[in-house]
């Protein structure tokens, strides 16, 4: 038994229990049948091993709802074949170096917006691929990895969106039809009910091979509203070779039914054999020709709207133009095609508002064919930025050429930018010239020049700084040092440690400022030998000032795993406390014995503080040998018994397990209870039963919370090989602690190793036998959570057994029935029982199973609901029925509960489950639903309701009332200031700001948001919208803001926010109380653009979100 199972095991149990829940707990017993059927007999190659496969869930944006029916349906794929095992989790330490090592292949089921901040987890992970395993993509693994190029790289495409959405039915077509992972289509072309994502590809065609597509020759994909132009290869499935390793994606996997079709199961499968190296398939690119499906004739139409082009106008034309260049980009040809029609126009008579855009262009595809255009619009000051911007980034030595020209010809910010630009291209062959200009009188071309000498890094560039640090204006000191520590980096890239350590040790000296130091000290470890590293730290810690000290751990950090730092750990003792919590803490990644000895030391250090960091990575880098120790510090009383257990919980290692069962029967009874629920929390897999034997015996021997725990402990342990055992322990449960533990124990191993069937016909053999009342009722409850259908028969013999308790039990059992089998039988009972108890149980049991999942259409679901109101006598069964409708998402749910309404004695349950349906289903009738939930609003005596009911209102008009009427002024940037914080003319109320009117809307997709995108174009600046509002009275209001990226806003002059953020445009992420004057109010808003898209979105409300009448906006009037 090995580390690695347990491992990933335990980091679901961290979580908490609701993880096993959701992995399985929302599949029904029939959709279970279902998926395992379709899941294919005979595959397409058996295969040599069997596999462990890591199947990770975890999202941290939006959660698909068929997860957990992904996730049943590789667990049965695995079994039902016998080609693999699988281990869930959503812990990110799952992707740990020792706990994906034991793993063939990892599957990422619809994981959304995945970080992997830690560098050791994303090193991790595509070592893990490239060492020859197996990564798989399941529908929203594309929607991840958006600060992490080089992992979307890996997948082959990033989610870019899916105008095919999961309500409609798509035609898709095999690309590959002889690839062994299409084996199981029977068709070329099929229609599929699911969710189709759009990908932006990174070099699919060129190192990927496609396999399935979506056919966009189909009338139905090209009119759905959303897809572009462009819209022209949109590839489904494919494969991918990373290193050695292997990588399979699928966008199918958005709606639960793809996971019981059993050709795309087939296809699944093929897939995994695929990944874990037991399927050879085809994984050679195909190429997608685009220059067939290419029309220049759109592309020179669009064009010449953007010709005419001027800011403020729509920019639907650029939009267009961006996608073909795009597109075109798959073909040397194309592109070489594009870029001449873009050239061609830069020399017409274009606006200059469309020859920015065309230049930007340029800069992603502009080739020495550019050049020479590019170069004479250097000379002219209305065209010099955005040819400046082009060359830049044009991967050419003419390039270069052509600003070096420039530079000796330009003065003033114009020489300042082609300074800049040569410094980021790194030109060397610029230096002569540009280190004349530190002396410059201009004290930003100066600046400018120290910058570019920095970047540039070249040897004359170095010598030079070093020079004359000591002898440029005082204000140019720091910028000397700055650069310098450029070079010093740019050194360190090129691996040319000693003379990088040469720079980073005169920068340390005392003398500089402390994050130049701080820099410096960094550099220093990252050049040093490992006795030097070690030297340089400790003297660091032990002689420096507090601010460097500080930055420490953050360097450690970076410290390569391979290096030997034990001298520095063996100095901990001698730093002082809080030190030493944070280089424990940095050290944590590390599985060194040096450290462990250490954290064992600190575990016992005086100050908490440290020795709860010390447990902490004690539970990291520690082993077996370390299981006594922790469970002893855990059996006490004391400040550190938590930190102990956690750190028992987390320790690997391929003995730990065994060694907590070995230490169990000799322990007392204070650190054997801890020893017990550290298997509950580790849930080891235990394949000889020896741990699950162990906790048998505990299960029956010594104190009740022993007993229990070991009951626990064996819901996540036992198999089908215990289940006996557990019941025998159920029939001889001595209290009602014990019991319930044991039957929830039993539905739990039931469920989990499939034996429903088995673990039933024990239990009604013991059943058949039993005199015992209280015994046969425990057998009852439990046979009814299992839920398997051959219990039936002895529930209705029960339900009609002369014993009232029994019967009793019998009738609660079924209400509590684990699929809605029984709902037919609960109904006779409450029709012809006598008993009002009888009644209501049934009755509860009835209402709580037409909450369950199930194959029902939302007529058939509200019936049930109608018909548990028929059955009702009394009001508080009424009110019962209608709290379980507030579950329900339909239409014909809140038209139910809404009839109730005007019902005084159930007004209020039925105004709860009008408010909780209506948040599921307010977009897709929200003129109806709005009028009910004013009407609740206006009657309602709970207070709680209403403001819940104006939630709900507040949503249905959250794209309701919002500014469309705007001036918008040009863009600013300033290349020496910070864009935020520098005042442009607009700020300062100048007259000869040139203001443009809107005269439509910038997106129809979004038309409640102005998209600057559309409008301006642009790439770092900033632009200024402005408005005015009428108020008929004056009265307090808010404003409701959204940006992309940072945004101000002043009201009649006064600056009310200020928010210097990177976002996307979201209706109302800033919300700003504000007093409106009687007539009109100035408003204007200041965006800021930190790359890519940018928009701004704005309204006023009242102060409680609902709509202010009679407000009237006006884009500019005379004053």
């Amino acid at each position: 038994m090995k580390i690695n199972i347990k491992l990933l095991t335990l980091a679901i149990i961290l979580t908490s229990l609701l993880f096993a829940v959701e992995i399985v707990g929302q599949v029904t017993a029939a959709q279970e049948a279902k998926i395992l059927k379709s899941i294919p007999s005979n595959v397409v190659k058996k295969t040599k091993k069997k596999h462990r496969i890591l199947v990770f869930s975890r999202t941290e944006g939006y959660r698909h709802d068929a997860i957990p029916f992904g996730n049943k349906a590789i667990e049965l794929m695995g079994k039902k074949t016998g080609a693999f095992e699988t281990l869930f989790s959503e812990e990110m330490s799952a992707f740990e170096p020792e706990n994906l090592k034991e793993f063939d292949a990892i599957i990422l089921n619809n994981t959304t917006d995945l970080k992997f901040e830690d560098p050791v987890l994303r090193k991790s992970l595509l070592d893990f691929v490239r060492s020859g395993k197996g990564l798989m993509g399941i529908h929203a693994t594309t929607d991840n990895f958006y600060d992490w190029p080089e992992a979307a790289e890996m997948l082959g495409g990033q989610f870019d969106g899916h105008p095919w959405d999961g309500q409609g039915v798509w035609t898709v077509e095999i690309s590959d039809p002889n690839n062994v992972l299409n084996a199981g289509f029977k068709n070329k072309k099929f229609k599929v009910n699911d969710e189709i994502y759009r990908h932006k590809l990174f070099n699919l065609r060129k190192n990927g091979r496609v396999l399935i597509s979506l056919d966009m020759s189909d009338s139905v994909n090209l009119s759905v509203e959303g897809v572009h132009f462009t819209d022209k290869d949109i590839p489904i499935s494919w494969v991918k070779n990373f290193g050695k390793g292997r990588i399979f994606y699928c966008s199918f996997g958005h709606t639960p039914s793809i996971y019981w079709n059993s050709e795309i199961l087939a296809h699944y499968f093929a897939g995994i054999q695929f990944l874990l190296g037991e399927l050879d398939a085809e994984t050679t690119p195909i190429d997608f020709d685009i220059n067939t499906v290419l029309d220049f004739e759109q592309l020179s139409k669009n064009l010449k709207k953007i010709s005419h082009y001027k800011f403020g106008q729509s920019r639907e034309a650029h939009k267009n133009v961006r996608q073909f260049v795009s597109l075109a980009t798959q073909s040397q040809n194309a592109t070489l095609h594009v870029e001449k029609e873009l050239d061609n126009f830069l020399k017409s008579n274009a606006t200059l508002a469309g020859k920015q855009f065309v230049s930007h262009l340029l800069a992603d595809i502009g080739s020495e064919a550019s050049i020479t255009i590019l170069a004479e619009m250097l000379y002219d000051s209305s065209t010099v930025e955005m040819a400046r911007y082009a060359l830049e980034k044009i991967p050419h030595k003419l390039a270069d050429e052509a600003l070096r020209t420039a530079l000796m010809k330009l003065d003033g910010k114009l020489k300042i930018g082609i300074i800049n630009s040569l410094g980021k291209r790194r030109d060397k062959e610029s230096v002569p010239q540009i280190k004349e200009m530190i002396f410059s009188s201009d004290i930003e071309i100066a600046h400018a020049s120290i910058s570019a000498l920095g970047m540039i890094a070249s040897e004359q560039a170095i010598t030079k700084l070093e020079k004359e640090k000591n002898n440029v204006a005082p204000g140019l000191h720091q910028e000397i040092e700055f650069a310098l520590l450029n070079c010093a980096d740019a050194l360190l890239e090129q691996n040319k440690n000693d003379q990088a350590n040469k720079i980073y040790k005169e920068l340390f000296d005392a003398s500089e400022k402390n994050s130049v130091r701080h820099a410096a000290l960094r550099g220093m470890v990252l050049t040093s030998s490992e006795n030097e590293l070690n030297k340089l730290l400790i003297n660091v810690m032990l002689k420096e000032n507090s601010k460097i000290r500080r930055g420490v751990p953050m360097i450690v950090r970076e410290i390569p795993l391979d290096f030997n730092i034990s001298a520095l750990i063996a100095a901990l003792p001698t730093f002082n406390a809080v030190e030493q919590v944070r280089l424990l803490n940095a050290l944590s990644n590390r599985k060194d014995d040096y450290i462990l000895q250490m954290a064992i030391q600190l575990s016992k250090n005086e100050n908490q503080a440290v020795r709860s960091d010390a447990f902490k990575l004690i539970g990291k880098v520690g082993d077996f040998t370390l299981v006594q120790y922790l469970a002893e510090i855990s059996a006490q009383k004391s400040k550190d018994s938590k930190t102990a257990q956690n750190a028992l919980y987390q320790l690997s290692g391929e003995k730990v397990d065994m060694e907590i069962v070995r230490l169990i029967p000799e322990s007392n009874d204070e650190i054997k209870f801890q020893l017990i629920r550290s298997l509950r929390i580790r849930r080891p897999v235990d394949i000889d039963s020896k741990i699950s034997n162990t906790l048998l015996q505990t299960a029956t021997t010594g104190k009740v919370n022993i007993r229990v725990e070991s009951i626990r402990a064996l819901q996540f342990i036992a198999g089908k090989a215990e289940l006996q055992s557990l019941i025998d322990l159920l029939i001889k449960a001595e209290n009602t602690k014990e019991r319930k533990a044991l039957e929830k124990t039993i539905v739990v191993t039931a469920h989990k190793v499939n034996s429903d069937s088995v673990a039933t016909q024990i239990m009604l053999s013991e059943l058949s036998q039993s005199k015992n009342i209280e015994i046969r009722r425990s057998l009852l409850l439990t046979l009814a959570k299992v839920g398997h259908s051959s219990a039936l028969p002895a529930f209705r013999k029960a339900v009609n057994d002369t014993n009232e308790t029994l019967k009793t039990a019998a009738i609660m059992a079924l209400a509590e029935w684990s699929t809605d089998e029984p709902i037919k039988e609960l109904e006779t009972i409450i029709r012809e029982s006598s008993n009002p108890t009888h009644r209501t149980l049934a009755l509860r049991g009835f209402v709580r199973m037409s909450n369950l999942p199930g194959d029902y259409s939302e007529e058939e679901i509200t019936n049930r609901f109608r018909l548990a109101m028929e059955l009702s006598e009394t009001d508080n069964d009424k009110k019962m029925v209608l709290s379980a409708l507030s579950k329900q998402k339909s239409f014909s749910d809140f038209q139910m509960a809404a009839e109730y309404l005007d019902n005084q004695t159930l007004r209020a349950e039925a105004e709860i489950a009008v408010v909780n349906i209506a948040a599921y289903i307010l977009k897709a009738h929200p003129k109806e639903i709005k009028e009910v939930l004013l009407k609740i609003r206006k009657n309602s005596n709970d207070t709680d309701i209403i403001t819940l009911a104006q939630k709900n209102i507040n949503e249905i008009e959250k794209y309701e009332g919002f500014i469309t009427l705007w001036q918008l002024s040009e863009v600013y940037s300033n290349e020496n200031e910070d864009d935020f914080y520098f005042e442009f003319p607009p700020e300062k109320n100048s007259k000869n700001v040139k203001w443009t009117t809107m005269t439509e809307i910038s997106d129809t997709n979004t038309p409640w948001q102005v998209n600057l995108t559309n409008i301006f174009g642009g790439n770092f600046c900033v632009g200024y919208l402005r408005t005015n509002v009428w108020s008929p009275i004056e009265q307090k209001a808010r404003i409701e803001l959204g940006s992309n990226d940072g945004i101000k806003a002043w009201l009649n002059g006064k600056l009310i926010l200020s928010n210097d953020i990177s976002r996307t445009v979201s209706a109302g992420d800033d919300i700003v109380e504000i007093d409106l004057k009687k007539g009109w109010n100035t408003v204007m808003l200041k965006i800021r653009q930190l790359g890519g898209t940018w928009g701004a979105c704005a309204r006023i409300r009242n102060v409680d979100g609902s709509k202010i009448e009679n407000l009237k906006y006006q884009p500019w009037r005379e004053e």
